[in-house]
């Protein structure tokens, strides 16, 4: 059986490192897929996982209790410091730009783990 650190804290950061590594490919080596918005839907998916990951390591937390607004505001906190840095690196990497709205999709992404967790936790106490 997993222990706590792999089951619940490991994950957002393999997922953060996912997201980094394929920040750092130049745009000449990323396929152009021409469909409308396709970028804004892969930022809002991978700050999804992201942000549900975040949310289950802080939740999952040894030794402290948060309720399910402070554990989102931290969510919240997380993925918008993420986002920025991820913006800012791709700025460095060539042929790719910092993009305003792409961090905007990745708060999306986050504020939309948030509403998934809620409906979760909903769907979970009513079945007890």
């Amino acid at each position: 059986m997993l222990n706590s650190f792999s089951r619940y804290h490991l994950p957002p950061f393999i997922w953060g490192l996912i997201i980094f590594i394929v920040s750092s490919i130049p745009s000449d080596k990323i396929p152009n897929i021409q469909i409308f918005g396709i970028d804004k839907i892969v930022h809002i998916f991978a700050f999804f996982v992201f942000g549900y990951l975040v949310f289950r390591s802080i939740n999952h937390s040894k030794g402290v209790s948060y309720s399910f607004k402070k554990i989102a505001t931290y969510v919240i906190i997380i993925v918008a410091i993420f986002g920025v840095i991820d913006e800012l690196y791709q700025g460095l990497i060539p042929g790719r730009t910092t993009d305003f709205f792409d961090f905007v999709a990745d708060l999306i992404g986050g504020i939309l783990s948030i509403v998934f967790q809620k409906k979760l936790k909903y769907v979970r106490e009513d079945k007890v």
